[in-house]
């Protein structure tokens, strides 16, 4: 169990709580990279409520905000910021990534929002330059993208960019990375929403 307190992150990246306030992805990376918690630093939609006399009152009755926090070792989410949410004083949420609160308060990527908003795909004779399929022929994500993309006979890079921008949970735990590495070796990276792409593969963001 994760002991770490708000005034040990305060003294270990040199400042104070009440100045973390619209900081919250800064602030969590600064704590990571500070080494008092493994873990990593992430971006998303946080869904709770939103104190509407708050910091983020005038966004209270946005269905999202946009959130940075902390997944740490041991499936543990640390929150730094959420208390700016709730309008209370500072404080370090900290909680199982597993428990039924978290997951229907966290989504990492804005995964959640991206499936609820999905697109068909693009049609079998869609725009753009017909891209090589050789390298993720020899996976077995091939199958499933052809599945996906209604079986077409040829890829082009606008079926690529609808692919990049599909939820996780669409793509597979078993043929994203593939998937993602394939659109990579195409020069298509950047189709590939950051959050998604470091959380799969740990990429830096400059990289193609």
């Amino acid at each position: 169990m994760i002991t770490l307190t708000i005034e040990q992150c305060e003294q270990a990246i040199g400042i104070p709580a009440e100045r973390w306030k619209g900081r919250c992805y800064e602030i969590s990376c600064k704590i990571v990279e500070a080494g008092i918690v493994t873990g990593r630093a992430v971006y998303g939609h946080y869904l709770g409520e939103v104190a509407k006399d708050g910091y983020f009152g005038h966004r209270s009755d946005l269905p999202f905000q946009g959130h940075g926090w902390i997944l740490a070792a041991g499936h543990t989410l640390i929150d730094p910021t959420r208390w700016v949410f709730e309008n209370v004083e500072p404080y370090l949420y900290i909680a199982d990534e597993d428990d039924d609160v978290v997951i229907d308060t966290y989504d990492e990527g804005g995964n959640l929002w991206r499936e609820a908003n999905m697109i068909d795909p693009p049609p079998a004779d869609a725009d753009g330059e017909i891209v090589d399929v050789a390298e993720l022929a020899e996976t077995y994500a091939f199958d499933h993208v052809k599945q996906l993309l209604n079986d077409v006979d040829y890829i082009t890079t606008e079926h690529v960019f609808w692919l990049a921008n599909l939820p996780p949970r669409i793509l597979g735990d078993m043929f994203i990375i593939d998937i993602y590495v394939w659109i990579i070796g195409l020069g298509h990276g950047a189709f590939i929403p950051l959050d998604n792409r470091l959380k799969y593969l740990g990429a830096e963001p400059c990289q193609a």
